[in-house]
């Protein structure tokens, strides 16, 4: 049985994380704050405490753990190494007040990614991905477009003296050429700047140590 977690809303608007192991109650104080921390540090382009994403990791895995230990017995019992986050009851409520709806949209955009155990991140550690549900897989839904994958490519060439220099405009002509019929939207910075980048609303990989 592959690891389950349902965030569901109750009648009087509060959260609830279902498993298979059972239902308990989230403080919505707690979902709260680490939303509006991570709004304000992780999703922030100049944001880089290890320390600091750390913590982030581990109260999300204590969310799904729990004292009962859900995540640590699901991690034990199951071989295929996801975690199915499912958002949907949260991602599609309807008239909820202004706080509740910002906590229902915002577990959808929390960093996943980042759960820790205690001893490392998860996703680096031992390769479990969390995934996330947020639509009805039914009829009543439009289907949706396959849209191309947009890349911005940057070139940079090698400092080593040994190395002979990149040849910047062949190198361009051989990505576009290789790329022509892939469905693929390519942008080229020639900038050489990982700000730039940022700028142009690329996602710049982080470190999580």
């Amino acid at each position: 049985m592959p690891i389950l977690f349902t965030f569901a809303l109750s009648q009087n608007q509060t959260f609830e994380l279902r498993s298979h192991y059972g239902n308990r109650k989230l403080d919505t104080s707690a979902l709260e704050r680490l939303i509006n921390l991570c709004e304000q540090k992780y999703y922030n382009q100049d944001f880089d405490d290890s320390i600091q994403l750390k913590n982030i990791g581990r109260e999300l895995y204590q969310w799904l753990d729990g004292k009962e230990g859900w995540l640590r017995r699901g991690l034990e019992e199951n071989s295929d190494n996801k975690i199915y986050l499912d958002l949907i009851q949260t991602s599609e409520a309807q008239a909820l007040n202004p706080q509740t709806q910002k906590i229902a949209l915002g577990l959808a955009h929390l960093p996943w990614e980042l759960l820790h155990d205690g001893s490392g991140f998860l996703l680096s550690e031992s390769s479990v991905l969390p995934v996330r549900s947020l639509q009805q897989r039914n009829n009543n839904f439009p289907t949706i477009q396959n849209r191309p994958l947009r890349l911005i490519f940057m070139a940079t060439s090698p400092e080593h003296p040994d190395v002979a220099p990149l040849g910047f405009e062949q190198e361009e002509k051989n990505i576009l050429a290789a790329t022509k019929d892939q469905p693929l939207s390519l942008v080229v910075e020639e900038s050489g700047s990982v700000e730039e980048l940022g700028n142009l609303g690329a996602i710049v990989p982080r470190r999580l140590f």
